[in-house]
């Protein structure tokens, strides 16, 4: 929530700024966080975007010290639908109690609540394009399946956003 013109930072805004807070105000701020942090475009619906996957490889990478092979030779082509039972529309999803997290964070000293949308189960199918002249398929494969062991995707990683690889040939 960095962009001062983002109508979601606005609505924030105003919901926070409030000084006095009652439950009503607290319940909108927390589902407007969660809807701040979901990915959603009306191409793709609820989204992973690539740059995340990306971050994620590049992570994985600096485990072998490869992190500036990543940045010189990996592009992940596309944002991905994340695929996933539940509802579709934004609205929907950050209201149901199954996708909603809440953690305690310390801001400035201070304990606070973030809220975040959550997937339990869920699966991306994302295109990874590289030069073959700086790493090859095995270390493309390698770094991946380190991604999902010890990045993850989202906030809170490598805690949170753990996942599998599954090769797709085509």
């Amino acid at each position: 929530m960095v962009d001062p013109l983002n109508p979601l930072t606005k609505e924030h805004k105003a919901l926070t700024s409030k000084r006095k807070k009652t439950d009503e105000d607290h319940e909108l701020i927390a589902l407007s966080e969660m809807r701040s942090y979901l990915y959603w475009d009306k191409k793709n619906g609820i989204y992973m975007p690539a740059s995340n996957f990306e971050a994620s490889l590049r992570d994985a990478a600096k485990l072998n010290k490869l992190g500036q092979h990543i940045r010189r030779g990996v592009i992940v082509t596309d944002d991905s639908p994340i695929n996933y039972k539940g509802p579709k529309d934004p609205e929907k999803l950050v209201r149901d109690t199954a996708f909603q997290f809440a953690k305690t964070v310390v801001v400035q000293r201070a304990r606070i609540m973030r809220y975040r949308p959550i997937f339990h189960e869920w699966s991306c199918v994302f295109v990874i394009s590289f030069d073959e002249s700086i790493l090859d398929r095995n270390e493309i494969l390698t770094i991946a399946q380190n991604a999902g062991k010890f990045a993850g995707l989202g906030t809170w990683r490598p805690r949170f956003g753990r996942f599998e690889i599954e090769v797709l040939e085509g």
